[in-house]
């Protein structure tokens, strides 16, 4: 199948997607960052059809790398892969680490790809881990995963803990390094605790509204609005089940927004997609070129443009403006 052509309207604002396991996908499905594909679901050819501008690639370690206790090179080893095949895309898309490079990289008519770390085995028990992959362009951190690791509990473990002694340090050496807090993942009693320990804005990268879908990886109406009161922004995400039970589509996904801004407003949302960290994806969300005419479904809802363009993006860059 050859690439296709984009379409929608050319002059949308930039979309910013905070999160995709893409990396992770690239070697088992021998794939290519910088080739369309029809597999998997993101490539940079079809994020360039979807008009993407920011792209968030998760470094994520799978639990079979963490039994072997090679959780850390596991992570060097996806920081290489992207950085080398960013390199094969002939400079239309820069590695950025911080909101000056990624402002940069708008400016000048190119497209900005950041690095972030889901779940905190990477580190181990030593923050100079942390400094290391700041250093390397990691602009993120979210702490654990879906289950317990050495930094909290994850949203499957229940609520008997939060954070440990070293998840706490991590927070606050991530605040202190200018990289984002992400709480997706963590359990409620994690979140709590992040909130209240960080002077800067948290971001949830991918999940969706519990009200919505009670599904324990999305957030509940009052972590919304406390996410909300403290500046932070959640990204919604298109993984199916948390989405709904049944015929999840796009339809389903505006659902999850509309219930978002009736809570506390369009500054507190935007795009999470999780793409290639999940099968078939839901009607009319298959993959990144589908995002190239979501600012028109958003207009039909009613939404007026500087709303539009905070969800697709401009939330994501108020924080990254604020944090990194």
């Amino acid at each position: 199948m050859g690439e296709r052509t984009g379409r929608g309207n050319v002059n949308r604002p930039p979309i910013v997607d905070l999160h995709c396991d893409t990396l992770g996908a690239l070697e088992p499905e021998e794939r290519n960052l910088d080739e369309w594909s029809n597999r998997g679901q993101l490539d940079l050819p079809r994020l360039e059809e979807g008009g993407v501008s920011v792209q968030f690639f998760a470094v994520f370690v799978p639990r079979t790398h963490i039994a072997q206790g090679k959780a850390t090179l596991r992570a060097l080893h996806l920081i290489d892969l992207f950085h080398r095949q960013l390199a094969q895309r002939g400079g239309l898309w820069r590695p950025a680490g911080d909101f000056q490079e990624v402002e940069a990289a708008i400016r000048d008519g190119g497209r900005a790809a950041c690095l972030s770390l889901e779940g905190g085995e990477a580190l181990g028990e030593d923050l100079g881990v942390l400094r290391i992959l700041r250093r390397l362009g990691v602009a993120s951190v979210g702490l654990t995963w879906n289950h317990r690791n050495g930094l909290g509990c994850g949203c499957l473990d229940g609520e008997q803990e939060g954070l440990t002694p070293f998840g706490r340090s991590v927070v606050a050496e991530a605040v202190r390094l200018r990289m984002m807090v992400d709480v997706a993942h963590l359990n409620q009693a994690g979140f709590w605790e992040v909130l209240d320990a960080c002077p800067a804005p948290v971001i949830v990268s991918h999940a969706n509204a519990h009200r919505r879908m009670a599904h324990p990886r999305n957030l509940r109406d009052e972590q919304i609005v406390a996410l909300a009161a403290k500046g932070g922004v959640m990204g919604l995400t298109f993984v199916p089940a948390f989405l709904g039970e049944h015929g999840v589509s796009r339809r389903v996904l505006l659902e999850h927004l509309d219930h978002v801004v009736g809570l506390v407003g369009s500054a507190a949302v935007g795009l999470g997609s999780d793409f290639d960290g999940f099968g078939a994806g839901a009607a009319g969300l298959e993959d990144a070129a589908a995002l190239v005419d979501l600012d028109e479904d958003l207009l039909r809802l009613g939404y007026n443009d500087d709303q539009v363009a905070a969800i697709l993006g401009g939330n994501w860059l108020r924080v990254m403006r604020e944090t990194i």
